[in-house]
């Protein structure tokens, strides 16, 4: 008899490991960039905004926020004062509001009863991946992390 070629038990190979992207993928850290973002603008003497018009921009970084918050470009002589009060505000308040995604305990539940190993790669730079991983309680469980600032190149790189 043989095997559907569809079927767990066919030729397809098993992964060796499953590697998830953390901002928007594994955990949802919107609103603690939200958070960050509407406190550096209170600080400022600016009007917070609506989550729902920061959520969009989250996934562009810091750049991208602080262009929706201030509309000034990277370019501009207040950008790196701004972005770096901006990841100041958000290092210390990493997981306040921060979940995982529904699904994502079941997922590295179930690798780890597969001893399939499981990690996260992310643009996120280190300093702020490292404390955010173990605050949500999964330094020891995560096979690799790898940041932004892990290598010379970021994802998607292939390296």
């Amino acid at each position: 008899m043989s095997e559907h070629p569809h079927s767990p038990t066919s030729d397809v190979a098993k992964p060796k490991a499953v590697l998830f992207d953390l901002d928007g993928t594994f955990a949802d850290t919107a609103p603690d960039l939200a958070y960050a973002l509407n406190t550096l603008l209170q600080q400022q003497g600016m009007q917070s905004l609506s989550y729902n018009d920061i959520r969009p921009y989250v996934s562009k970084g810091a750049p991208g926020l602080i262009q929706l918050g201030f509309g000034i470009s990277t370019n501009d002589e207040n950008y790196e004062s701004l972005r770096q009060q901006l990841l100041d505000i958000y290092a210390a308040n990493l997981c306040l509001h921060t979940r995982l995604f529904d699904g994502i305990n079941t997922i590295i539940e179930y690798c780890e009863s597969q001893s399939l190993p499981w990690g996260i790669i992310t643009n996120k730079p280190e300093f702020l991946t490292t404390p955010l991983v173990d605050q949500l309680g999964l330094s020891n469980r995560a096979a690799t992390v790898i940041s932004g600032d892990t290598f010379s190149e970021r994802k998607p790189h292939p390296m």
